[in-house]
């Protein structure tokens, strides 16, 4: 379950970052405004954002309200099926964290040279262009750091778990430190619970030194 969940929130949360960042740096006019209004979220906490969510995602709250307007059944974001319930966790945990790996992405983007930006412009790049090859490889140091902290705090996750499911329905979200918090605080099985922090943080070095190997892969082509 850890594994799915990580495959669908690093993605997501980069994703989102890395877009609300491009925003951010293209804004001209109020731009420290959006910056803390997308920047509140990270402030909360995950079980006051748990609790929220939870409300939203309830079968009589508002999300299933509007669904319902467009002739659609509720739907069980979390005690439903396994894809449905982490997506809906992914949501959550994205919409809280989200801004703290944005302003990392907008600090890369304001430190690229501008001389290059305007060089790709008067050679004819277009929008796109200019960002997919020229602001992203700029940017490769900062998403590899952002890829690897994301990843760590998708293998952490616990609080929205805690509030929002339980671990459940039949254990579809019974994160790794999920089951690390059962054995160690509810049935007092410490050695058990050491053991399995123990293969979480190989687990993330691992994935870490992966993640370094490809990037540095990436920069000697």
């Amino acid at each position: 379950m850890t594994f799915l969940y990580v495959a669908i929130f690093v993605p997501f949360i980069i994703a989102v970052s890395l877009a609300g960042a491009v925003l951010l740096d293209k804004l001209v006019r109020f731009t420290g405004t959006f910056r803390a209004l997308l920047f509140i979220p990270y402030l909360s906490s995950f079980v006051m954002a748990g609790i929220i969510w939870t409300w939203i995602f309830s079968t009589d709250g508002p999300l299933n309200a509007a669904l319902g307007s467009l002739g659609m059944g509720p739907v069980p974001f979390t005690s439903g099926p396994q894809l449905l319930v982490l997506l809906s966790l992914a949501v959550v945990s994205v919409w809280k964290g989200f801004g703290y790996s944005m302003l990392i992405f907008l600090a890369g983007l304001k430190a690229q040279p501008a001389e290059v930006h305007e060089a790709a412009r008067i050679d004819g790049a277009g929008a796109w262009k200019s960002f997919w090859y020229v602001t992203l490889p700029l940017l490769k140091p900062v998403v590899f750091f952002v890829l690897v902290i994301e990843t760590i705090v998708g293998f952490q996750v616990f609080d929205t778990i805690y509030v929002m499911t339980g671990g459940g329905p039949a254990r579809a979200s019974h994160s790794l430190i999920y089951f690390l918090f059962d054995e160690g605080f509810k049935f007092f099985d410490f050695g058990y619970a050491s053991a399995i922090g123990v293969v979480l943080f190989v687990i993330v070095l691992i994935l870490s030194l992966i993640q370094q190997r490809f990037f540095e892969g990436k920069d000697s082509k």
